[in-house]
């Protein structure tokens, strides 16, 4: 007789979106040939997404944790040093046999705040791909930005002009003064003109991003949020829950009770995730992955698809790449980036190749996010039956003929459903880097010292 022992989840953990996770403590090349000769083989797809890396933004917002450094801080002459690099690079990987007769469908420009940088040096890495690859049936060019840089109409159009057929930017909220206090420099006005413009020059493919369980949010500003956002006819709205990372100053912040007058729960992420679930239901959205909704699409933006087949090479500092059975990951500084590509021709400094085994588990540790998988698709499922029934009788996921999907409830637990799925050793593996992440006092989403608090002084002078 089968004991069912499995209980509720109770802390809800975040969506993952790459398995074998990455960690420079358990990842190093220190073989950086051996490294190269993975790819002295064919690739099991045609296609390819680059991503860009642009580690340039003209203010920092305190809850993000990814690589960036100050815009005005470089010189002109700095910033083309480091396109020659990411030229470099590219020239380097496209002359790998793995990189051959493959299709570039997209490219997309991600940071930072690549809306910020020059668009003749924008121009300079696109004409390199061209270069480089068969960029004959790129179906789109998508850059993140900032709504103070797409409010500005000259600056829309030559990007139009340069080919960017999609753009995506953050709201977070539109509530003054959370936004204020959270670093957003962009005020609300901004936000309308950069649509209106988008209407203008022609880009009518458009997303944008809201995050709950920010401090001092309560139900009804995400609800005015969400009434807000939905007038806006974006192509897609992503949402993501407030990830606050310890050593950094946004963790002191709020934990110090001086700055936000309520702190972020366990209990209102999952409550505010359900209030935008049912919202969006409501208001006729799609739920095209489990943190993005669309009234007009019924599948992923194009980058985020191939990101999750693992058809995504990433360029520049701190750029992670996904590529079958391979992750590999660029070191995050823009100085030593330049080094490395100098010596090597890349900037590889992390990377891990995934098993069999690991190959199959990642197909369950990533279906949470498009909510369904066809079992079919599970080539050894016995491995996975019993937490499978698991997940079944706690009811968070469901079986529709040979499709598993998730439930009501399952929606709001997606990141622990994924890591059902992970086999011992990387379980282990997470644990530790948590750890060696905190004993070091890095910021524990990109291992590295972005964000980092290096004493309340220093966060006050910031404030």
């Amino acid at each position: 007789v089968k004991v069912h022992i499995m209980r509720n989840f109770t802390k809800r953990k975040s969506e993952i979106w790459a398995y074998p996770p990455l960690c420079k403590y358990h990842d190093q090349i220190d073989d950086f040939e051996q490294f190269v000769k993975i790819f002295n083989r064919s690739a099991e797809s045609q296609d390819l997404c680059i991503y860009i890396h642009i580690p340039f933004c003209e203010s920092f917002c305190l809850f993000c944790a990814y690589y960036k450094d100050h815009y005005f801080k470089y010189s002109m002459e700095q910033k083309r040093e480091l396109i020659d690099a990411y030229k470099t690079e590219m020239a380097f990987y496209s002359k790998l046999p793995y990189f051959k007769n493959r299709k570039i469908n997209a490219i997309h420009f991600g940071g930072g705040t690549p809306s910020c940088f020059d668009v003749d040096l924008l121009e300079e890495i696109l004409n390199e791909i061209r270069q480089d690859f068969d960029f004959e049936q790129c179906q789109t060019i998508s850059m993140e930005g900032n709504v103070k840089n797409f409010a500005d109409l000259e600056k829309l159009k030559a990007l139009k002009r340069l080919g960017i057929t999609r753009v995506s930017f953050g709201i977070q909220t539109f509530d003054e003064s959370i936004r204020k206090k959270i670093g957003i420099q962009a005020k609300l006005c901004h936000i309308y003109q950069a649509i209106e413009n988008l209407k203008i020059v022609g880009i009518h493919d458009f997303a944008v991003d809201l995050i709950y369980n920010l401090p001092d949010q309560t139900s009804e500003i995400l609800q005015r949020d969400l009434e807000q956002v939905d007038q806006l006819e974006a192509s897609y709205i992503d949402v993501y829950n407030l990830n606050v990372y310890p050593n950094t100053e946004f963790y002191h912040l709020i934990e110090e009770d001086v700055f936000f007058h309520q702190k972020p729960s366990s209990d209102q992420e999952i409550a505010m995730f359900q209030q935008i679930i049912q919202f969006m239901e409501a208001r006729g959205y799609h739920q095209v992955l489990v943190n993005t909704f669309s009234k007009v699409h019924h599948a992923p933006p194009l980058p985020t698809a191939m990101h999750l087949r693992s058809c995504l090479l990433g360029i520049g500092p701190s750029a992670t790449s996904f590529l079958d059975d391979m992750n590999h990951k660029n070191i995050p500084d823009i100085q030593q980036y330049q080094e490395r590509v100098r010596q090597n021709g890349c900037a590889v400094y992390i990377g891990n190749r995934a098993t069999p085994e690991e190959i199959e588990e990642r197909k369950l540790v990533l279906f949470p996010n498009y909510m369904q998988i066809d079992l079919d698709d599970i080539v050894d499922y016995e491995r996975f039956e019993e937490i499978i029934e698991d997940l079944i009788a706690e009811g968070y996921l469901y079986k529709e003929g040979r499709i598993l999907r998730l439930t009501a409830k399952g929606k709001l637990w997606p990141g622990n459903i994924s890591a059902m799925f992970y086999n011992k050793k990387q379980q282990q593996k997470m644990q530790r880097s948590f750890f060696l992440g905190l004993q070091n006092r890095e910021n524990l989403y990109n291992q590295d010292k972005m964000s980092v608090r290096p004493s309340w002084k220093g966060a006050q002078n910031r404030i």
